[in-house]
């Protein structure tokens, strides 16, 4: 990263060699990409190349530039062409996190009335819409069959959040309609393997534009241009989301107010703004956590004013998220991660089913009770589960690929493992009930001494091994006892 003039630095330093040195470099500033535009600068240095370098910059969202120099053309091309995935990448995750409002589309229209147009010019447009003869092979470089006569030059203007284009400006000029993109709900990014240079495409659900500049300068002027356009879109989007989240009330006032005394956050991933609530355990939820609860008890809308009653509201009251962390936290097993907003909907299920496993066990032996006379052959079932019904020395398969001995014992339907067999202070253990069963011929003999077998749960995998395979049968036949067919 270069705040001097670029001449001073290559004058000073070289490329090559800081490359071939053991110079030690040191962190100095994280230079941010989201909103970030790309310029490159060695095309308005033409005639100084050989002392400008191969050069390139980076404006930040908050206007500081960057200024980079690349040791050659093709090392500057890479950069350029990653930085832009990686920009793209960006603007599509918050494209997605963004509701489609009907309205918007109201709103893109006036503004293209409205609005001049920001960026005109000539670009050639590729007439096939598919890209299987657009492409040099990957593998020798060699154009497809398609000729140069597949590009057409046409004439675009860029205005508000659309992208029009003609065949020419004369057709333009006489009034004739044009065709339009929606750049509002498009992602646009460089494409570096097409039969022209300097290309770039505009993908949207109906149709990629595969487009090639005049130079890469206005290739980049272009991305950019239409990817303000995207974050201006969104920010639009942002705002009317804002205003009916505010001039509509649909919530039930305690339930609003009970929201925010939880903090407005899922009881279980952390998510804000729950819009749900598992009447059961008297928890807001988000909407992928509310469906592992609909699995155990009845979930409702924070939305729905008609379908709450007074005494599903003053149960939520007296629970809550915090009161219920408290009271089921004992319930979840050691080895288990807190869960996250990008956790799959199996996770947050056994989550779920571990964490409040208390509540439904409770459930599940009033149910039985109710429809099962008590007999003397399920009583003892109970007892041996709190028996101790197996103790012995494994090898477990660590995190960092290393073997490690443990000394496991197999208790209550949990499997317990202790660092050595001196000490009696458990390091981690198993929850086996949430676990898949093991298959026994799935024992398999490896480095010609260990018989191993894998318990699958639904956080991670765990591998054990025995030196004996009738050992490692018989562990595998106790755990099954728990484990999930």
């Amino acid at each position: 990263v270069s705040d001097t003039p670029v001449k001073e630095k290559t004058e000073t330093l070289s490329l090559d060699d800081l490359k071939a040195s053991d110079v030690q470099f040191k962190f100095i500033e994280l230079v941010g990409l989201s909103r970030a535009e790309i310029e490159d600068l060695s095309e308005n240095n033409n005639s100084s190349k050989e002392k400008s370098g191969y050069l390139f910059s980076i404006k930040t969202s908050s206007g500081k530039v960057y200024k980079f120099s690349a040791n050659d053309h093709q090392e500057k091309s890479d950069w350029i062409r990653d930085l832009d995935e990686t920009i793209n990448s960006l603007l599509e995750n918050r494209q997605s996190r963004s509701l489609d409002i009907h309205l918007i589309d109201e709103l893109t229209r006036r503004s293209s009335e409205a609005s001049k147009p920001t960026l005109q010019g000539y670009l050639l447009l590729h007439k096939d819409k598919y890209d299987n003869k657009a492409f040099r092979d990957p593998k020798s470089g060699a154009l497809s069959q398609t000729t140069r006569d597949s590009w057409k030059a046409k004439y675009f203007e860029l205005q508000g959040y659309y992208l029009f284009y003609w065949k020419s400006i004369e057709v333009k000029d006489r009034g004739f309609k044009p065709k339009t993109i929606q750049t509002g709900k498009c992602s646009v990014s460089i494409v570096p393997v097409m039969d022209r240079d300097y290309c770039f495409q505009i993908a949207t659900n109906q149709r990629i534009y595969y487009l090639s500049a005049g130079s890469n300068t206005e290739r980049l002027l272009w991305i950019n241009s239409i990817r303000r356009t995207i974050d201006k879109y969104l920010d639009e989007v942002d705002k009317m989301k804002m205003f009916q989240q505010n001039s509509t009330v649909i919530e039930l006032s305690p339930l609003k107010e009970l929201k925010l005394e939880n903090e407005n956050k899922c009881a279980e991933c952390s998510k804000t703004d729950p819009g749900f609530v598992s009447v059961k355990f008297g928890v807001f939820v988000c909407r992928k956590c509310a469906v592992a609860h609909r699995r155990f008890g009845t979930v409702k809308s924070t939305k729905s004013v008609e379908d709450w009653s007074p005494d599903e509201i003053e149960k939520l009251k007296e629970m809550g998220n915090q009161r219920a962390y408290e009271k089921f936290k004992s319930n979840i097993p050691t080895y288990m991660y807190q869960l996250d907003e990008k956790d799959t909907g199996g996770t947050r299920l056994s989550w779920v089913r571990a964490k409040y496993s208390s509540e439904l066990d409770r459930d599940e032996t009033h149910f039985e009770s109710r429809v099962q006379p008590p007999n003397d052959t399920n009583n003892d079932k109970k007892d041996v589960q709190k028996e101790t019904l197996k103790k012995g020395t494994l090898l477990k398969l660590t995190r960092k690929s290393t073997w490690r001995s443990y000394k496991c014992t197999l208790k209550s339907g949990e499997l317990l493992y202790s660092k050595s067999s001196s000490s009696n202070r458990t390091v981690g253990s198993i929850n086996l009930v949430l676990c898949t069963s093991i298959d026994p011929s799935s024992i398999e003999l490896r480095a010609e001494k260990y018989y191993t077998f894998e318990l699958i749960s639904p956080v991670r995998k765990f591998v054990f091994s025995s030196t004996s395979k009738g050992e490692a049968l018989a562990w595998v036949q106790q755990i099954n006892t728990f484990c999930n067919n």
